[in-house]
């Protein structure tokens, strides 16, 4: 009798491990998107200046960092796949997510998209593909302002009010 009690408080130990399991998880390279303004019309669409370049990077690798910090995630680097996604690009249109988090051996992939409507105001969009439930989570908000300071504020936000306040299954 008391081997099958210490037997199962066993088994729920080791269940109750496993919940709280770690997923692997990689963030993809942020991705920019300009809104069409009339003089794009008489000229070259407009391409992401160093400033912009450089705060994709940034973003991407804060979110990996704020992920990491909350317990929940196990962060992948994103490497020996540079072929793929520059033959996804762009990764927002691409619906290959999940075939290059597989590659990666992550569980969950998070991309991000900021759409830049103006020099002011530009929307971001982080989606979550997690292979584990085979769900898809889209979190956004709008961002204000253009300093490195409103784009780490606004990776930030998104981290702690919508992808980390959200428990498993449920609407943040």
């Amino acid at each position: 009798m008391i081997i099958k009690a210490v037997a199962a408080l066993l088994g729920l130990v080791c269940l109750a491990g496993q919940a709280s399991a770690a997923q692997k998880a990689a963030v993809l390279p942020f991705e920019i998107i300009f809104q069409v303004r009339e003089e794009d019309f008489f000229g070259a669409p407009r391409e992401a200046d160093d400033f912009e370049k450089e705060r994709l990077v940034e973003a991407t690798k804060q979110l990996g960092e704020l992920m990491k910090a909350s317990g929940r995630y196990e962060m992948i680097e994103v490497k020996g796949i540079d072929a793929e996604l520059q033959a996804a690009s762009p990764l927002y249109k691409c619906q290959c997510e999940p075939d290059l988090a597989k590659k990666l051996g992550a569980d969950v992939v998070v991309t991000g998209v900021f759409d830049k409507a103006s020099e002011s105001l530009t929307n971001v969009t982080l989606r979550e593909f997690d292979l584990t439930n085979n769900k898809v989570r889209t979190m956004k908000a709008v961002m204000q302002g253009n300093t490195d300071v409103s784009w780490q504020n606004v990776i930030k936000w998104i981290a702690k009010n919508r992808m980390l306040k959200a428990e498993a299954g449920t609407k943040p």
